[in-house]
């Protein structure tokens, strides 16, 4: 039988040309196509290129187990899949396939590991079971090492970006956050992803989110958007402060977003906004403060006033402020002295200074102005009190003071009969006149020379005058000039600096420093040089001195007294005194008479250095008193002073070889008077008759003695009853005399409690 098989053969031809094609096309692929039997695993078929991927011949390959062919655990991978994914193919219905894909790590030949993408289909017999797999494979090592690095990179940027300080963050063009870091999260108290698709207006306080939208929409726009502080709320709901600069993101040429970078500057401020508070609480402090201020930069230039310094000053704030100098306020004949008082002061310790100041419409008026350093700036800081009534009340004060005083010298000048002044003794008429001259000198500035023989009381007698003057609240210093060598004059006086000479190791002030503004007493001035007359005439006249070893002239305010027992007028005539030098110091003289010419004082002396020297002594006996009274005292109250010293002492009267006149005898034996009150004396000693050699210039020295020691007796006893509320029997026990002597005396000298 003969059948036509041209058709079939027609077919065949046409199925084996197509065969070759896609066998040329699968053996030229890059990728290797192969198909396997699945119930044996067998290679069907396989394209060349698989040489070159494994680097094993195609014959080889053929045979080699997929175990051998894959690591471990990319084996295991697709046993692991070939068992989930068959279920699957064999569910599948036709004509569709199942496919899936599988990446796996393959070995090389010479050993090294290559990535490979395996996409695999089941494929079905003629009878429509599941029976072939085919697979397309892939060499994907490039790719994977390229993941790998761009795994590695993006773990680097990501590390670095989490690791910052600063804070980053992304978002759409639809305002959502797309990305926040990790400080970003810590700051604002997210999670990772919980913040993600939020809006970002949405973390900003509703009053400035417009401000906040404005500044988005500039950078979308390309506008540089730079340091823009705004307040975030966290979500805790505390307000956190960010300074944001925004830059636009980019993809295929369109923009798609924005990405901000923040600092957190919360602590800053929050600094800011406490120092603001305080600045205006200061401010408010400085507005309304009851005293007008100024704050002004170091060069004097106002930075800022109150309102009170313009009510004080009469000018508007803003014609003062960077405009005026603190110095236009003060009058000018205080501002040399106010910049003076600036220099004195030491580090931001606040002075002080008293001036005048000038209103706008010309009127001054006196304030203290307190001066203080502002810590941390190149400012001052001054605040002015009126003392406009202060002043006026010091000046009438002042007035009334001189008036009181005047009043009070001519009070005391009117007192007659003193037997005490200051330190100084005596009651006779010459004492009264040198008590009317201090008086007279100390109410005056006017230099004063003591004139009087050595011990009369020079000394004393300066004292009384500088005591009794405005000046006593200052010191008073002596210089007992014939002590001071010559060549220490100067110095002396002066006072010298440190290292002027050998031996002078530190400054010393002169004596004209240590009396300035009070007194200077130079006891014997007919000692000093001619050279140092000159130099202390200029000082006195007011041109000033220098000390030694110094350039810098030094004023004082001095009062010179001056002492001497010599006649200065002579000195002048025989040119050892300079004539200018005499009329400096001889403008009030006073001349103190020896003690010889004022007997009349010698008891009231004598009961006061016994009473200084023992308050237990006796009353002197009467050839004791009398040859007292009879000494002609050379050596004055100083010799008296010391003969007394010696007989409270030695119990013995010694002139110390001095010739004394011989003292009268008295009418019969001398007799102590047990009645009389010890006041040094007793009466009695001056009631004896005396010789009739006696003079009759004695006998009235001696009745005027027993007068004043009954004076004096007198007033002892009626202290004692005033101190004893006139208790006749306690006054008694404390004079030392009985009862019936009390009553007798008081009857004699007409003393009762009326």
């Amino acid at each position: 039988i003969i059948r036509d098989i041209t058709q079939r053969k027609k077919v065949e031809k046409a199925l084996k040309k197509s065969e070759e094609q896609y066998r040329l096309l699968a053996d030229n692929m890059t990728e290797h196509v192969w198909l396997r039997e699945i119930s044996s695993l067998k290679i069907i078929y396989i394209s060349p290129s698989v040489e070159k991927m494994y680097g094993y011949p195609l014959d080889e390959i053929r045979n080699l187990p997929l175990k051998k062919l894959l690591t471990v655990e990319s084996f295991q991978k697709m046993v692991d899949a070939f068992l989930i994914e068959m279920p699957k193919a064999s569910a599948t219905l036709p004509p569709s396939v199942h496919k899936y894909s599988l990446e796996l790590v393959a070995r090389h030949k010479d050993g090294h590991l290559l990535w490979i993408d395996n996409t695999l289909s089941f494929i079905r017999d003629e009878n429509g079971k599941t029976a072939f797999m085919l697979g397309e494979t892939r060499d994907i090592t490039e790719r994977k090492q390229a993941e790998e690095e761009l795994r590695e990179s993006e773990y680097k940027y990501k590390s670095l970006i989490e690791n910052i300080p600063d804070i980053i963050f992304t978002i759409n063009l639809e305002g959502k956050i797309t990305f926040l870091s990790k400080r970003a999260k810590e700051i604002l108290g997210y999670e990772d992803t919980e913040a993600i698709n939020m809006y970002f207006f949405n973390f900003i306080p509703e009053e400035d989110r417009q401000e906040a939208f404005e500044n988005m929409q500039k950078g979308m726009k390309g506008e540089k958007i730079k340091h823009i502080q705004t307040p975030v709320i966290a979500k805790s709901g505390e307000k956190v402060f960010f300074d944001c600069s925004f830059t636009r993101i980019y993809k295929d040429g369109a923009v798609v977003g924005a990405q901000g970078t923040a600092a957190d500057i919360t602590e800053r401020k929050l600094a800011e906004m406490a120092l603001k508070k305080s600045e205006e609480r200061y401010r408010s402090v400085f507005e309304n403060a009851g005293l007008p201020i100024v704050i002004m930069e170091n060069s004097l230039l106002i930075f800022m006033v109150n309102e009170r310094f313009v009510e004080m000053s009469g000018y508007e704030k803003d014609r003062i402020e960077g405009l005026m100098k603190f110095t236009d306020f003060i009058a000018s004949g205080d501002r040399d002295a106010l910049l003076e008082c600036f220099s004195r002061r030491k580090g931001d310790k606040p002075v002080e200074y008293e001036c005048q100041i000038a209103h706008r419409n010309g009127k001054r008026f006196d304030v203290l102005i307190r001066l203080g350093h502002i810590p941390g700036v190149d400012q001052f800081i001054a605040s002015f009190t009126d003392i406009t009534s202060r002043k006026q009340a010091e000046v009438a004060l002042l007035e009334n003071q001189e008036h009181l005083q005047k009043e009070n010298i001519r009070l005391r000048s009117s007192i007659r009969e003193r037997y005490r002044f200051c330190d100084i003794i005596g009651k006779s008429q010459v004492m009264q006149e040198v008590y009317e001259f201090i008086l007279q000198a100390a109410a005056t500035q006017a230099n004063v020379i003591i004139y009087g023989e050595s011990g009369t009381g020079k000394e004393l007698v300066a004292k009384a005058i500088h005591e009794t003057s405005d000046r006593s609240r200052k010191g008073f210093v002596t210089v007992h000039c014939g002590a001071i060598p010559e060549t220490l004059m100067e110095s002396e006086f002066f006072g010298y600096k440190k290292g002027a000479f050998t031996g002078a190791n530190i400054d010393k002030r002169g004596y004209l420093d240590e009396s300035d503004g009070g007194t200077l007493f130079l006891d014997e001035v007919g000692e000093i040089g001619l050279n140092m007359q000159v130099k202390l005439l200029r000082a006195i006249a007011g041109g000033g001195y220098t000390p030694v070893g110094s350039s810098t002239i030094k004023n004082t305010d001095i009062r010179i007294i001056a002492a001497t027992n010599r006649n200065l007028r002579d000195l002048v005539k025989q040119g050892v005194m300079r004539e200018d030098f005499f009329y400096r110091i001889h403008i009030l003289p006073i001349y103190l008479p020896p003690l010889r010419e004022r007997k009349d004082d010698l008891p009231l002396l004598i009961d006061y250095f016994l009473q200084l020297h023992d308050k237990n002594q006796p009353p002197l006996s009467g050839n004791i008193a009398e040859a007292l009274l009879n000494y002609d005292w050379p050596g004055n109250i100083r010799e008296l002073q010391n003969v007394l010293h010696r007989y409270v002492t030695l119990k013995r009267l010694d002139f110390a070889g001095m010739p004394t006149t011989r003292p009268a005898r008295l009418k019969g034996k001398p007799t102590k008077d047990a009645d009389s009150v010890s006041t040094g004396f007793a009466a009695s000693n001056f009631s004896g008759g005396q010789s009739k050699t006696s003079q009759d210039h004695d006998e009235m020295q001696v009745e005027e003695f027993k007068m004043t020691l009954e004076a004096l007796e007198r007033d002892h006893i009626m202290k004692a009853l005033s101190e004893h509320n006139w208790h006749r029997g306690r006054t008694a026990s404390t004079l030392g005399i009985n009862r019936k002597t009390l009553f007798r005396k008081m009857e004699k000298f007409g003393l009762d409690n009326s």
